[in-house]
C-alpha cells in the first residue's frame, strides 16, 4: 500500500497542484483521486475491511446505515 501511495504522488498532477495551493508541504489526493477502490485492488481490500468495522460499530450505536449500495459492498 505505501508503494502504490507514493506512486499516486507521483502521478497525480491535479493533487499536486491542489496541495501546493491548500496544503504547503504536503500532499493529499483530495478532490482529485477520490475513487482508488474502484481502480486499485489494494484499496478495494482496504476498503472491504474497513467497511466490516463501520458497519459492526454503527450498529453497535443503533444507526440503521440502510442497505449496501452497489458501489460501495
Amino acid at each position: 500500500m505505501l508503494q502504490e501511495c507514493q506512486q499516486l504522488r507521483v502521478d497525480d498532477v491535479g493533487g499536486q497542484r491542489w496541495s501546493a495551493k491548500n496544503y504547503p508541504g504536503g500532499y493529499t489526493s483530495y478532490n482529485s483521486v477520490n475513487r482508488m477502490h474502484e481502480v486499485s485492488p489494494t484499496f478495494a481490500e482496504l476498503q472491504r475491511r474497513l467497511l466490516r468495522h463501520v458497519r459492526s460499530f454503527a450498529s453497535s450505536l443503533e444507526f440503521d446505515l440502510g442497505a449496501p449500495r452497489a458501489d460501495h459492498d
